[in-house]
């Protein structure tokens, strides 16, 4: 079934967040959809304290918006405090799509009250919805709360029209709670691969540069960290793991929390000349330490996804990872283009970065598997899947 034009689509969402603000401003140059995006709050766009950094930052200004069209709802919890539970419960939402014509509601979750008025009103309007947000199944939940999410899953089930997948994890937690796999459809979790790609292009002949700048030596094999330091991302097992190697490498962190201190202690402590933590960057700063680095780690006992992944691939990095990375589910198991290990275990860590570092032609060849994977999980394919699934529930 072809798509109305025009289709009135509105996207829920608690706050901007630059990878969906760049996904559905994408999606708004589909010429039979008309997009508007609505914001619960204005989180991450005014220098506010980040509770897991524990540092001020500013994630965006407003401009990211440019080219959107957007409302942001009405909210009047958020003076409590942009990091309370309240900030995102806008029940001005249900005026705002039981006042419009919205042909399509699309919401990103189901643990918010803001959602669920969200889509009652859509149900009041005969308006079609869809349900894209980062699912994963949780074998570590307590009894209760497996009991608690099949019970809204069912209501979920009942209530939505197409259900949008973000990778293979995601979709089987679908499946898991019951949804028909014909109400299913891949929208992949993706990044604006072109922005990297021509980073990528843009920064290769200022490899040595950016090296010497940092104090690198210019011919070790760069081993690469980009995240939060906090205890869920385990930075500290691939301290442990580099400290192990018996070859020249250096060892980048980008990011903050309140491992890093601990980070940097004992890489004082040891006087490790080849260890470096350069703290909190910008999405548009990450992009010079892709470019130096020869091998991306994400070591996380669990992640919804990793878009750091995503960008990595983009740099035609190989990837060391865990299982529990959902991304890897899709971008590395047996795809040729880096090494799987299970959480925790340092010592397969260390077997992984060791072979890596050791192997130049190995690391190359993984990171030009990495290049040809990433190329297809681009936000093109999302797009498709959001229209697929516009289609889908129209019919219903």
């Amino acid at each position: 079934m072809a798509i109305p034009n025009p289709c009135r689509v509105a996207v829920l969402a608690t706050h901007p967040v630059h990878y969906q603000v760049q996904l559905f401003r994408r999606l708004s140059q589909i010429p039979e959809l008309d997009v508007t995006l609505l914001f619960c709050s204005r989180l991450g766009l005014s220098r506010q304290i980040d509770p897991t950094f524990g540092i001020e930052v500013q994630w965006y200004d407003e401009s990211i918006l440019d080219g959107c069209k957007y409302k942001f709802l009405e909210n009047p919890l958020w003076e409590r405090g942009p990091t309370s539970v309240y900030a995102t419960i806008s029940p001005s939402v249900f005026k705002e799509v039981t006042s419009n014509s919205y042909d399509v509601l699309l919401v990103q979750g189901y643990a918010g009250i803001t959602e669920w008025f969200a889509i009652a009103a859509a149900i009041k309007k005969s308006c079609s919805v869809l349900f894209r947000g980062d699912t994963a199944i949780n074998t570590h939940a307590s009894i209760g709360r497996k009991i608690m999410r099949w019970i809204i899953m069912q209501a979920l089930s009942k209530s939505v029209d197409s259900f949008l997948a973000i990778g293979t994890r995601s979709k089987e937690f679908f499946l898991h709670y019951g949804i028909k796999p014909e109400r299913i459809v891949l929208s992949p979790y993706a990044v604006d691969n072109d922005f990297f790609f021509s980073k990528a292009e843009q920064l290769n002949s200022r490899k040595r540069e950016i090296r010497e700048c940092l104090g690198i030596p210019r011919d070790v094999p760069v081993v690469l960290y980009i995240s939060k330091m906090i205890p869920r991302k385990r930075p500290l097992d691939l301290l442990r793991a580099f400290e192990q190697l018996d070859v020249d490498a250096f060892l980048l962190f980008v990011g903050d929390g309140p491992l890093k201190p601990h980070i940097v202690n004992h890489v004082g402590k040891k006087n490790m000349k080849n260890v470096l933590c350069v703290g909190f960057k910008t999405q548009e700063e990450i992009c010079k330490f892709y470019a130096i680095a020869d091998v991306f780690v994400l070591p996380s006992e669990y992640d919804i996804w990793g878009v750091v992944v995503n960008e990595a691939m983009c740099f035609s990095l190989p990837i060391i990872t865990t299982n529990e990375v959902l991304s890897s589910a899709d971008l590395v198991a047996n795809k040729g283009n880096g090494f799987l290990y299970k959480a925790g275990n340092v010592e397969m860590l260390h077997a992984a970065l060791q072979n890596l570092v050791r192997h130049r032609e190995l690391r190359l060849e993984m990171g030009r598997q990495s290049r040809m994977i990433i190329q297809g999980w681009d936000q093109n394919a999302s797009v498709n899947g959001i229209c697929q699934g516009i289609s889908m529930a129209l019919r219903h």
